[in-house]
């Protein structure tokens, strides 16, 4: 079910195989599970930390970590290479008119 929420509404716009994806998913899952259980034991038996306090900040980095090693890595995103808009759009941000357009103390030294 967590699988096909994040395909469907997280990472909508990946073009990867689904099955390749749900092996990446399923193994990254266990490994972030086992992660999350000996971080937790680490702060709660080893370092003394409050239960809910461990579980907290362990439920925090554990959502952050999910997050960027899912989109880096289980959900990869399509790169369009020959989408003219996108060339133009960088390439407009980069010129000398969108400088000109945003600064006006520039605009008044030109020639």
């Amino acid at each position: 079910m967590n699988f096909l929420l994040c395909r469907t509404f997280v990472f909508p716009s990946t073009d990867q195989p689904w099955m390749k994806q749900l092996a990446s998913f399923f193994a990254s899952s266990v490994m972030f599970r086992t992660a999350e259980y000996l971080a937790f034991l680490t702060l709660h038996q080893w370092y003394g930390v409050h239960y809910l306090r461990a579980v907290a900040i362990v439920l925090i980095f554990g959502f952050v970590s999910k997050f960027l090693f899912y989109n880096r890595f289980v959900f990869i995103q399509r790169v369009v290479r020959n989408d003219p808009r996108a060339s133009n759009e960088a390439n407009h941000l980069f010129s000398d008119d969108a400088t000109l357009k945003t600064s006006p103390k520039t605009a008044s030294r030109t020639p």
